[in-house]
């Protein structure tokens, strides 16, 4: 243990009750930024992880579209399932509205085993349709329904007419993901080819892969294996606007909350003076016994990690254990009939907690740094002379 810790500690105890409450403040302070960044990030990185698990769950990992044969795809380690799909814009009508929706045709046998989508109902045969809740909704739909579908695009040339499939409503899916339940509709492929008479000439394919594989891996091997006109799209590509607003948003969090630590480093700063002054006789008698202006810096910057450090430590450690008791026993709420979750989700992610370690250091240092800076300028004559 250094003499500069020890004279620290010594410089640390005081009697002066407005110190002795500045310093708890300062504590305090500290204590409270740290609690919020990492319950803020821990919240944001629950919903990510839970919009991001309802993005894959309905499109896969990995979405490749291009000439390519399904079986090389399966070679690649880490690629566990793989499902072909024929996807085309179209109407869906009824009696007295329509709307323009998009048509995804998948493999039956492959629908329940690749996708996680929550429905009511039964997944489509030939002749049926899985729509929406939110399309349900809007065009007065239910489960037995009939609806007719077709396509602009594959109408017929002879007279101009569209060719229109009526069609049964096997189920209702509710994903709650953007605008995906008033916007797809899901049937059989054999259905989709009886509809998309003109089919694209290029192929198209929904990828799982396994958990503990790098999605960015897998993709880069995807691109090496595939020709330059495939085109490979992983989750956050498709979805790249939806990314891009979450992290703008976990970014505008760090910033907004950071400025507690702000308030807490004036406070921190603050306290260091009122308690170098209140030791400023002892200051002056180290400098007459040559100890330089670094020395002097060096304790107050010690004696503002102890005072806003421990604080840090208490408002992280306390943050980790409510994101603990909550991932276990979900004692805060949110409307299941919202989210379809019963409690707040949160995940600690580690890097997070080290850039909220990072930051309270970076704003202890530098409020220590400029109050021992001025303290270690003040003379040997004035320190001496200095009454309480």
């Amino acid at each position: 243990m250094s003499w500069e810790y020890l004279i620290s500690n010594s410089f640390l105890k005081t009697n002066n009750s407005l110190v002795r409450i500045s310093k708890i403040l300062s504590l305090f302070g500290m204590a409270v930024g740290c609690f919020s960044l990492v319950i803020a990030l821990a919240v944001m990185n629950g919903f990510e992880s839970l919009v991001k698990n309802k993005l894959i769950g309905f499109e896969g990992d990995l979405r490749i579209s291009g000439h390519f044969n399904p079986k090389d795809i399966l070679k690649i380690d880490g690629i566990e399932k793989i499902v072909s799909f024929m996807q085309r814009r179209g109407v869906v009508e009824t009696k007295d509205e329509f709307s323009i929706v998009t048509f995804k045709a998948v493999n039956l046998n492959e629908f329940k085993q690749f996708y996680d989508i929550p429905l009511r109902g039964n997944s489509p045969k030939d002749g049926q349709v899985l729509i929406g809740q939110d399309l349900a909704i809007r065009l007065n739909l239910e489960i037995g329904d009939s609806i007719l579908l077709y396509s602009p695009i594959d109408q017929n040339f002879g007279f101009g007419l569209q060719k229109k499939k009526k069609m049964l409503i096997s189920g209702i899916f509710f994903s709650k993901v953007l605008d995906y339940d008033n916007k797809f509709v899901f049937m059989t492929i054999e259905d989709g080819l009886n509809l998309f008479k003109r089919k694209q000439d290029k192929l198209n394919a929904d990828i799982r892969i396994a958990l503990n594989k790098d999605i960015h891996i897998i993709k880069e091997e995807l691109k090496s294996l595939l020709d330059s006109g495939i085109l490979v799209q992983a989750w956050y590509d498709l979805n790249e606007s939806l990314v891009n607003a979450m992290r703008m948003e976990k970014l505008g969090t760090i910033i907004v909350l950071s400025l507690i630590f702000v308030v807490a480093a004036f406070n921190l700063a603050m306290t260091l003076s009122l308690n170098s002054i209140q030791n400023l006789k002892e200051i002056g008698l180290l400098k007459t016994i040559g100890a330089s202006k670094i020395v002097i810096r060096k304790i107050i910057i010690i004696m503002g990690f102890k005072l806003a450090g421990i604080g840090a430590l208490y408002g992280i450690t306390i943050a980790i254990g409510v994101v603990s008791l909550q991932n276990k026993f979900g004692f805060i709420p949110i409307p299941s009939e919202i989210y379809f979750l019963d409690s707040l989700p949160m995940y600690i992610d580690i890097f997070n907690i080290l850039l909220i370690i990072l930051l309270s250091i970076i704003f202890i240092f530098v409020a220590s740094f400029l109050s021992g800076e001025k303290i270690s300028k003040i003379s040997i004559t004035k320190a001496l002379q200095w009454t309480k």
